[in-house]
């Protein structure tokens, strides 16, 4: 499934439960689509046959689809819960039935997202796990691969769902989201100039003509890429 269609579905969750803030509430969240959330130890002690089959399941969470009931790990670090309770979410917001390899990497593509949204990740200028682990309540494992995973996403233009997701998040007046357009027009053009530049000079370099960079145009291009890493 593309990310697209993963994007517009934490877009519909956000608004239809009014997230703001961060860490966002999971239980709430499931609360609204009326799902109950029963802990492994009150679980055990309550049924100890279904908590069984449960924990065989997995140690993680447990959703019964039907009945809306979602058994989970208590005992686990709050940021594995967290993303857990997502993860459960996501398969009743695809309607995933059976077991299937994609729809696992569909939900924690889903929880990871939901969890901490790039779009946020980058309006508070999270510039490591640590950053995203304090400010979205993940875990550090899920903290690590959403570092990962931005500086990808951060290189591709931004979708439909994702604007749409940080103006719902961070709404701006009239003034300021023209000048961010403007911003990221040039960062564009920054980017593909730099790219323009990195092809001549390999070129250059390849045909031992590097001292053709202190020349006219190439000499502002390569200006350009130290004002770039400085």
């Amino acid at each position: 499934m593309e990310y697209i269609y993963i994007a517009d579905m934490i877009l519909k969750v956000y608004r239809e439960c009014g997230i703001k803030d961060f860490p966002i509430p999971c239980l709430d969240i499931l609360r609204h689509y009326e799902f109950r959330t029963i802990t492994y130890s009150r679980l055990k002690e309550l049924n100890p046959e279904i908590y069984t089959l449960c924990v065989t399941a997995s140690n993680d969470a447990f959703c019964d689809q039907r009945n809306r009931i979602i058994a989970y790990n208590e005992k686990a670090v709050l940021g594995r819960i967290r993303f857990s309770l997502m993860h459960e979410l996501a398969h009743f917001v695809f309607e995933h039935t059976g077991e299937d390899p994609e729809n696992e990497e569909i939900a924690d593509c889903f929880s990871g997202n939901i969890l901490a949204p790039r779009v946020a990740i980058r309006h508070y200028g999270c510039k490591n796990a640590e950053d995203i682990h304090l400010r979205f309540g993940l875990s550090y494992a899920a903290s690590n691969k959403a570092v990962q995973e931005y500086n990808t996403w951060e290189q591709r233009c931004t979708l439909k769902a994702d604007r749409e997701l940080d103006d719902w998040l961070f709404p701006l007046n009239d003034f300021h989201r023209s000048f961010l357009r403007r911003l990221r027009r040039q960062q564009r053009r920054q980017k593909q100039q730099m790219k323009q530049y990195e092809q001549k000079l390999s070129f250059l370099q390849e045909n031992h003509l590097d001292d053709y960079l202190v020349q006219g145009e190439d000499c502002r291009l390569y200006e350009f890429q130290n004002s770039l890493t400085e």
